[in-house]
């Protein structure tokens, strides 16, 4: 239990951090909830501010995020419809599999609009994770019966776009680790050199 309280009182401190500076608040956690179940519904609060934060601020960090969550979203969505799973209930997975606190509470609400009928491109964008291109794509297999295939084809999409991405990141990265190693270096002799200077000056 004090465990549980601690982890409640560090929430409470960072999310009145982010939502003092940002002022992303989307809901509250039901206080009449078992502590260990506010605990789980506060983690989740504060990845999602986390992650609206990186997608609208942080722009190279979510779109990197936001590839990650293309690329399980769709693998899972693609296997689930070839098992011949239920769209709702394949969505729902493909939600919990993807990764993102975001997609995950908007899941329900894009669930709902699949059962009153709306295609799954309509339901999809709903939220805002999903780019243009992954709506359009996902419109065109439904047009065409060839959702899971489009859903294979997108995701290979985004990870070679990734693998690209995470190459010229490395390559960047590079010349900045051996600049700061020299800054270090030039540091550490500087520091080391700077008593036997005064000595002999001194002397």
């Amino acid at each position: 239990w004090g465990m549980v309280y601690a982890k409640r009182f560090r929430n409470a401190i960072l999310r009145s951090l982010l939502t003092g500076i940002f002022g992303k608040r989307k809901r509250h956690p039901d206080a009449k909830l078992a502590p260990e179940d506010l605990l789980k519904l506060e983690d989740e609060f504060l990845m999602e501010t986390l992650e609206v934060i990186c997608m609208k601020y942080l722009t190279p960090i979510g779109r990197f995020l936001q590839m990650v969550w293309m690329i399980r979203f769709f693998r899972a969505l693609e296997i689930v419809l070839l098992t011949g799973c239920k769209l709702e209930r394949g969505l729902g997975l493909s939600f919990d599999c993807s990764g993102s606190c975001l997609m995950a509470s908007d899941g329900p609400s894009m669930i709902r609009q699949l059962k009153d009928g709306e295609p799954l491109s309509a339901a999809l964008s709903m939220s805002d994770v999903f780019p243009r291109m992954a709506l359009e794509m996902v419109a065109v297999g439904e047009a065409s019966g060839m959702v899971p295939a489009l859903c294979r084809r997108y995701a290979d999409g985004q990870e070679s776009m990734l693998e690209q991405c995470s190459r010229d990141a490395l390559t960047l990265m590079e010349p900045i680790l051996v600049g700061l190693m020299g800054l270090i270096v030039g540091a550490i002799i500087l520091l080391t050199l700077y008593p036997i200077v005064e000595v002999i000056r001194s002397l």
